[in-house]
């Protein structure tokens, strides 16, 4: 069941491959951010033809714990990025000593949009999340962990 759940999951991150043209006028959002407070999470956003493939996740490895956000991007407004069909993985190593995580898919349906305030930090509001406070990012001005 654990591997048919990680298959699924697998075979639903590979249908976020591929982007429509959308050929709209907008910022750069290409590149890591890191949340602003503790520098932890990193938003990597990965510019493809005129969409975004993003990964949203811990930064540091071998977390006993690790959660990931995977989505793209298609609706590119001038300063507003829209998605759906957003994917959220947890990732855990159940017992101590554990060599392979155990993968759950939180949801499929993910929706929500990233967007640059005027003070130039990223936004990030997810709609799956209630009663959360919006995410901020800055630049990454350090390579990610592996």
């Amino acid at each position: 069941m654990k591997h048919l759940s990680l298959i699924l999951c697998l075979a639903a991150i590979a249908g976020l491959l591929s982007c429509k043209d959308t050929k709209k006028e907008s910022l750069d959002f290409s590149g890591d951010w890191v949340e602003q407070t503790a520098e932890r999470v990193v938003a990597t956003f990965t510019q493809e033809g005129d969409c975004y493939k993003v990964k949203v996740g811990w930064r540091e490895g071998g977390l006993a714990q690790y959660e990931e956000w995977y989505m793209i991007i298609e609706n590119i407004g001038a300063d507003t990025l829209t998605y759906t069909e957003g994917i959220y993985l947890m990732r855990q190593f159940v017992h101590e000593g554990d060599s392979e995580a155990q993968t759950d898919t939180i949801y499929t349906n993910g929706s929500g949009r990233f967007y640059r305030s005027a003070d130039g930090l990223l936004v990030w509001e997810d709609d799956m999340a209630e009663n959360q406070e919006p995410t901020l990012f800055i630049r990454s001005h350090f390579a990610p962990e592996e």
